[in-house]
Parts: structure tokens; C-alpha cells; sequence
């Protein structure tokens, strides 16, 4: 949602391998989200009281993007590291 570079959050990810953390939706037992259940997630999200320190405002659509943009990047490291 800040727009971070694709190899910065590579280097999390990386971070996250090292240490043994989920990464990927998979890992955390999430598959197969429905488009309500992925508006679900975004609307929830927008109400954590953490977002209102955002140096902008966040929508759904933002987390709903940023999630999937972070799962689609761990999910491509996680088929290389099996390579």
C-alpha cells in the first residue's frame, strides 16, 4: 500500500523463510477466498485502529490489492525455493 519495490518485499519474504514465518495465504490456512470473503478482509482491515496512522487513507481496495500483489510475490519465491 506504500509502494514499496517488488525486491523490498522480496527481502521480507526472505526474512519471514529464515525464520520460519507464513509468507503466503496458503501458509496461514487461507485458500480459495471468495469475492465477499476478500471484501470482508479489506473492509475489516480499514477498521484496525493501526490504519489511522497511515500517512494516507487506506481502502479496501488498497489492502485487497497489497494482499494479493504480497501473496502473489511469496508464493512465486516459495516455487523457487522448491526449484
Amino acid at each position: 500500500m506504500e509502494g514499496a519495490a517488488a525486491q523490498e518485499v522480496k527481502e521480507v519474504i526472505q526474512f519471514y523463510q529464515e525464520a520460519g514465518l507464513p509468507y503466503t495465504l496458503k501458509h496461514m490456512g487461507i485458500n480459495g477466498l471468495t469475492h465477499a470473503q476478500w471484501n470482508q478482509l479489506g473492509e475489516g482491515t480499514v477498521t484496525i485502529e493501526d490504519m489511522a496512522n497511515m500517512p494516507f487513507k487506506v481502502t479496501p481496495d488498497m489492502v485487497i490489492k497489497a494482499v494479493k500483489q504480497a501473496d502473489y510475490i511469496g508464493n512465486e519465491m516459495l516455487s523457487l525455493k522448491h526449484a
